[in-house]
């Protein structure tokens, strides 16, 4: 099982998700979609995908195409004790 880590979120423009993050250390991308009040992980992420991610003309569709499906995901099931960054 995956150690679960807390990873700073910043809010996208996107009509899927409200809030993405990164963690460099643990190649762990965090999504929160929009109605879900904890974040799924992403496990095994590059740098570049996430940097990529951010640059896409569509969060959501980048998301389906590059990330959903291909990185093994989980999420937390407690709800962050901090609100969102940004």
């Amino acid at each position: 099982m995956t150690k679960a880590v807390k990873v700073a979120l910043h809010r996208v423009n996107s009509t899927s998700a409200t809030h993405a993050g990164y963690d460099a250390a643990t190649k762990t991308l965090a999504v929160q979609f929009k109605g879900s009040k904890a974040p799924y992980h992403y496990h095994g992420v590059e740098p570049s995908t996430y940097k990529d991610l951010l640059a896409s003309h569509s969060f959501g569709q980048f998301l389906q195409a590059n990330v959903i499906g291909k990185y093994p995901h989980t999420k937390p099931q407690e709800v962050y004790d901090a609100a969102p960054l940004g």
